[in-house]
């Protein structure tokens, strides 16, 4: 998660060139009429994911706003002392208040302030308490993990990040399909722009595609830790149904389910904490693809798919060397980066180094490549 908002930093020049194309093109682009409009709207829908930056930045930079939001809708409620006692236990400096949270949903997370995380705790969750221990510390555990992490100033309650990442992947399709076959049926367009504007939506939602990939690591990596401290056990009983229907953003409990048996190993770990990276460059084709269209509509000689792919792995060497210094480098940063949010100095339990040295050989070999190309 934190990487992928430090590589979203580092890129906010560029950013910010195309949020400039972005109102360039719906002010100053194609005269009115249907054919205008539809150019402007797919301008809009192609930038989309330029506007997930400022959505984090704003959800991170005013976590009081947050906080004031959790507490005007969702009533406080009572957490028994048994609850507030097993997270002492993890985290002593995180809050835990409770709260009248949506149906379905048992726990989350949100700040008080940049360093003062708070769990709020659901009615739902005393009752699984009461009724079944394992899986309520399971759930704890997962929240004190994106608490220990820092996740709380991007994920939970009231969060701009999550409901932008919700909203972004269904938008592009369903306002980029409908403008591109109202502008292939224009006959006042030439096909090479549709072609065009077909390849940027592709690309759109292949950048959506990383910020999800980021949530879906950051929701794993809170079960590894909830595995480790509470064994696999609470996690198979959870159901389906309850998990919150937060969509695209968290990953299934079933996947989660089958994943929770292999967090333990070495192995599993490592294959974890490789997701981001392998997520990158499994977009890969996708780029060598719009590349390769791309050159053909202005005219250049495609000298061959391996050019494309090389320009995508060399511009990309920003992102294998944070993914190798971040994840190569963890078992030497946990402690301080827990303790930052926390107050206790602790680190990845029972997890080996040699784990996340073996993830970071995928960023590693992909850095090398990116260097030697």
């Amino acid at each position: 998660m934190w990487l992928w908002l430090a590589l979203c930093a580092a890129g906010l020049p560029a950013a910010v060139t195309r949020w400039t194309s972005m109102a360039g093109a719906f002010l100053g682009g194609p005269g009115g009429g249907l054919a205008g409009w539809t150019v402007r709207l797919l301008a809009v829908v192609e930038s989309l994911p330029a506007l997930m930056l400022p959505a984090a930045l704003g959800t991170l930079l005013l976590p009081w706003l947050r906080a004031r939001r959790v507490h005007r809708r969702h009533a406080p409620v009572e957490v028994p002392e048994q609850i507030l006692e097993f997270t002492r236990r993890y985290a002593p400096g995180v809050a835990v208040r409770g709260h009248a949270l949506p149906a379905g949903r048992l726990a989350a997370v949100y700040p008080l302030g940049w360093r003062r995380p708070v769990i709020a705790v659901s009615p739902a969750l005393v009752r699984l308490w009461h009724t079944d221990r394992a899986a309520a510390r399971i759930v704890l555990a997962h929240q004190l993990a994106h608490c220990r992490s820092g996740d709380h100033l991007l994920l939970g309650l009231a969060s701009p990040f999550v409901l932008s990442s919700r909203l972004a992947p269904v938008l592009v399709p369903a306002l980029g399909l409908p403008g591109l076959a109202l502008l292939a049926a224009s006959r006042t367009v030439p096909g090479d722009l549709v072609v065009v504007h077909a390849g940027l939506l592709l690309a759109a939602l292949a950048q959506l595609l990383l910020p999800v990939a980021a949530l879906w690591s950051a929701e794993l990596a809170a079960d590894r830790f909830a595995v480790e401290t509470q064994g696999s056990a609470g996690m198979l009983t959870l159901s389906p149904s309850r998990s919150s229907p937060l969509g695209i953003t968290r990953p299934p409990v079933r996947l989660r389910r089958r994943l929770a048996t292999v967090w333990a190993s070495p192995a599993g770990t490592a294959a974890m904490l490789a997701g981001w990276p392998l997520v990158y460059l499994l977009l890969l084709p996708l780029a060598v693809a719009i590349g390769v269209i791309g050159r053909l509509l202005l005219g250049d000689e495609v000298r061959g798919v391996w050019s494309v792919a090389a320009h995508y792995l060399v511009m990309s060497w920003p992102m294998w060397l944070a993914a190798l210094v971040l994840i190569g480098g963890w078992p030497l940063l946990a402690h301080t980066w827990t303790r930052l949010w926390t107050g206790q100095r602790t680190g990845a339990l029972g997890t080996p180094a040699r784990a996340y040295w073996t993830a970071a050989a995928l960023p590693g070999l992909c850095l090398l490549l990116s260097l030697t190309l």
